[in-house]
């Protein structure tokens, strides 16, 4: 019998290859099943059904990364809500694609019961497993290790106090008065003998030590670094932990080789005119389905508060060119007659139907005018106004960043983190901006994409 910590490395994966295959195998048995227990399963022959089963099982795999699950290390982060939605969106969506080639290949259409046993038991299969995972994190949580005591630490020691999946064993410091640079309920211990610091961390099974030093470390605690990997304890500094397992970079940690690493114009790259010609592409599709609502949403606005139906307003665009951005007006029309002020949550100046259309998003619609003229993508960072970007410059650092690639009308930092009106706030995002930034590719949009699906049910804004 394995014990917890020997079981818990069967578990983790720094790649996530353990959810591919876990993932694979639930698809791969749910068809089987379905075509196994089916009264009508005796159409297709065995090798036909495990052909079958592979490709619906491939197909899983990649939907089920599409609609969120795929990071690895970060299986803490997700909620019930998020696990099960995108369980859902990944089974139909992968048997969507299934059933199409069954029928253009066999002529012959998959069973309900077939259907119905098949995604029925992945969507099942996914939300066990995942929600299993969390509840054994929850009991044997992964034990991590501090170095050093700073601003920083107590940074990352707010994180683990409201993350039950991780636990602190303790922070190692050089000098017992280094502990006072923070307040604390985690233990302190002092280094003096690396060989029996490393020891003490493997006795308390520690995965892995986060260094928060910003500065140049002393000959000690380089020598306990160092030989951490040959005791099977993973290192990682303050900024790769985060962006690892938390998806944002930390404006509380950064230096020039951090500045200039992977953020080389990433809008001017051969992904970013691919990405230009989907956007188009799909803007003028979605466009010739909606228009035949603008005149209904705009009588509605008109017969609700007095005012323009459409409303428009400059923003900051790519590289800090500004653009007019386009909305259906959801506040009075004398909102801003004192000069431009900060969106509330709750904002007492928007309209009755304007409330609706935020919830929903509909007021947005008309921004896919921004996605065809080039203003816009359907992904990226939200477009702020010139005026509050000048003043958010002058107290978050990098904010202007941003600006490194199109304007979206969904985001990154949009489905990690919820409605800000505050600086603190507003940084946090900036944070996942960041992230999206340094990472961004086609794959993450579309995972974006299917991400705002379950906001937009649950009408989050």
């Amino acid at each position: 019998m394995k014990s917890p910590i020997e079981l818990k490395h069967i578990l983790k994966s720094k790649s996530g290859w353990q959810w591919v295959i876990i993932d694979f195998c639930i698809a791969y048995s749910a068809l089987w099943l379905g075509f196994n227990l089916s009264p009508h399963g005796d159409f297709y022959s065995s090798f036909n059904e495990s052909l079958l089963a592979i490709i619906y099982a491939s197909l899983f795999v990649i939907s089920i990364r599409l609609c969120g699950l795929n990071t690895h290390r970060i299986e803490h982060l997700f909620t019930r809500y998020e696990i099960t939605f995108a369980s859902i969106q990944g089974s139909v969506i992968a048997y969507l694609i299934l059933y199409i080639a069954v029928n253009l290949v066999y002529f012959h259409h998959l069973g309900r019961y077939v259907t119905v046993m098949t995604i029925g038991l992945s969507i099942l299969g996914v939300v066990f497993c995942r929600i299993g995972y969390q509840w054994y994190l929850k009991n044997h949580p992964i034990k991590v290790a501090f170095f050093g005591c700073n601003e920083q630490t107590a940074e990352l020691v707010e994180r683990f106090k409201t993350d039950p999946h991780f636990q602190v064993v303790c922070i190692g410091i050089e000098d017992s008065t280094d502990a006072d640079a923070i307040s604390s309920d985690f233990k302190t211990v002092v280094i003096e003998d690396p060989n029996a610091f490393i020891q003490f961390l493997q006795t308390t099974g520690t995965e892995f030590a986060i260094s928060v030093y910003d500065k140049e470390m002393s000959p000690l605690i380089s020598q306990t670094i160092e030989r951490l990997p040959f005791a099977g304890i993973d290192v990682l500094n303050l900024g790769a932990f985060i962006e690892l397992f938390h998806r944002e970079i930390p404006l509380s940690y950064r230096n020039l080789h951090w500045h200039t690493a992977d953020f080389f114009l990433p809008g001017q790259n051969a992904a970013a005119i691919i990405k230009r010609m989907i956007d188009f592409s799909v803007a003028v599709g979605v466009l010739l389905l909606v228009l035949p609502f603008f005149p209904i949403i705009a009588l509605l606005i008109k017969l609700d508060s007095k005012g323009p139906a459409f409303y428009s307003q400059t923003r900051m665009g790519f590289l800090g060119k500004p653009f007019k951005l386009y909305k259906f007006r959801t506040m009075r029309s004398d909102a801003e007659a004192a000069g431009a002020q900060w969106a509330q949550k709750n904002d007492p100046r928007v309209t009755r139907l304007g409330a609706f259309l935020r919830k929903t998003r509909l007021d947005e619609l008309p921004q896919l005018l921004n996605v065809l003229k080039g203003d816009m993508s359907f992904v990226g960072p939200r477009p702020e106004r010139p005026e509050f970007v000048e003043d958010l410059k002058k107290s978050i650092p990098l904010y202007e960043w941003r600006c490194l690639v199109l304007p979206g009308l969904t985001g990154w930092a949009q489905i990690r983190y919820q409605y800000t009106d505050t600086i603190e706030g507003t940084k946090r995002k900036l944070q996942f901006d960041l992230f999206y930034i340094k990472h961004h590719s086609i794959w993450l949009d579309l995972q974006i994409i299917l991400s705002t699906v379950p906001l937009l049910m649950k009408g989050s804004r």
